[in-house]
């Protein structure tokens, strides 16, 4: 497992509490940017490429305040039924409480963006693997670049929109989404300040422990990376982990690991150099287990995360 495979799963990101899911229907949302409007002619065509030109029928539901906004009804044989609503609106209607909610900023900052949404359920109660890789390749025919988000209300989880999700979403399995992306999460330094203080001191002091990992080249040794603060557009700090490359005396220099919250200048992959005394925390992973990641420690203690 990589480092920052390693990191999303102490951290446990992507999940929400969530009601039990409603009997009868099953169903992935994709949160937009803008609301979108199709007709039935297009989802149609879309059903038809995962379901088959001879087994779908598609009708759009008369206009009906209790709706959320347009519904199409997906009827496929054998006896399957599939429900596509597009809604001009919010996900939620307290957008402010519900954001505050998901403990990793991606997430949260993406949600924010949202303004309307998209869903397909699978009605009649149907909780199979094979009735959901339909649902998941139906969603997958919806995608576009004003997805922001997928939502497993049911399952209480959301994923960032990505080209390997939707790959995902297409596969055999569809529910591996959770947990997928490739990111490290990003979270916000709620933790108490001097416990950070300490963790930032103790690798620092044993920083020597890092470069004789990272100069010894053993097969076992993989994913080294160290975190500094980046300085953001509102005059903040964005704590970010940049994979190390080369270093030379107590001079850094890598590749920054994933794209910031709120560094305009600077996205995943670009090139860093930083100074040795910069660090704020180091790991690297050891036969695939985590070395360092000292303020990791902390911050799983403020977002009351588990391994």
């Amino acid at each position: 497992m990589s480092l920052f495979g390693l990191i999303k799963k102490i951290f446990s990101f992507g999940r929400r509490s969530a009601p039990p899911p409603e009997p009868g229907i099953n169903s992935l949302v994709w949160l937009l940017r803008e609301p979108r409007r199709v007709n039935e002619e297009t989802v149609l065509i879309l059903a038809r490429k995962v379901l088959g030109d001879d087994l779908v029928t598609v009708a759009e539901l008369p206009k009906n305040p209790d709706l959320p906004g347009d519904m199409f009804m997906i009827v496929a044989e054998p006896r399957r039924g599939f429900g596509v609503i597009f809604a001009p609106q919010p996900y939620t209607t307290d957008m402010e409480n519900e954001a505050a909610e998901i403990p990793e900023l991606r997430r949260r900052n993406l949600f924010e963006q949202h303004k309307a949404w998209m869903a397909i359920d699978l009605m009649g109660g149907d909780n199979s693997p094979e009735s959901w890789a339909v649902v998941a390749k139906l969603l997958a025919e919806f995608a576009g670049p004003d997805c922001l988000l997928i939502y497993a209300p049911s399952l209480g989880h959301m994923e960032p929109y990505s080209d390997e999700l939707i790959e995902q979403l297409q596969g055999q399995d569809p529910l591996s989404f959770l947990g997928l992306s490739g990111e490290p999460p990003v979270v916000p330094y709620e933790a108490d300040a001097e416990e950070l203080k300490q963790a930032e001191d103790e690798a620092k002091s044993r920083w020597s422990e890092f470069i004789n990992a990272f100069n010894g080249k053993s097969p076992d040794h993989e994913d080294f990376a160290v975190k500094t603060a980046f300085n953001t557009a509102d005059g903040d700090q964005e704590h970010m982990w940049v994979m190390v490359e080369v270093v030379e005396g107590n001079t850094i220099r890598g590749l920054l690991g994933n794209d910031p919250i709120n560094v305009p200048e600077m996205e995943a992959g670009c090139p860093v150099e930083i100074k040795q005394e910069a660090i704020s925390d180091w790991a690297y992973t050891d036969k695939g287990e985590l070395v360092g990641g000292f303020s990791m420690k902390v911050l799983m203690k403020g977002q009351g995360a588990s391994g």
